[in-house]
């Protein structure tokens, strides 16, 4: 690897970093609205915590369950 390969990819990875820092921040305030409009409608507060527990769930078991699906072979 010469040292221009290696300048190319450690300013690609800077550039995904910071691009990946915007979409976490971008979530975390359209989660924040979601929340606050669930609230407005009459909502308990805790409704932040079910919902987190539910996506947490769905997130385990897209990951266990459907991506670790044995394939058959044809």
């Amino acid at each position: 690897m010469n040292f221009r390969s290696f300048v190319i990819g450690l300013a690609a990875t800077v550039i995904g970093i910071i691009a990946f820092g915007i979409l976490v921040k971008l979530s975390w305030q359209i989660w924040r609205y979601i929340i606050q409009k669930l609230i407005e409608g009459g909502y308990p507060p805790g409704t932040e915590y079910l919902l987190g527990i539910m996506l947490l769930i769905l997130a385990v078991w897209l990951g266990v369950v459907e991506l670790k699906k044995p394939r058959l072979k044809p």
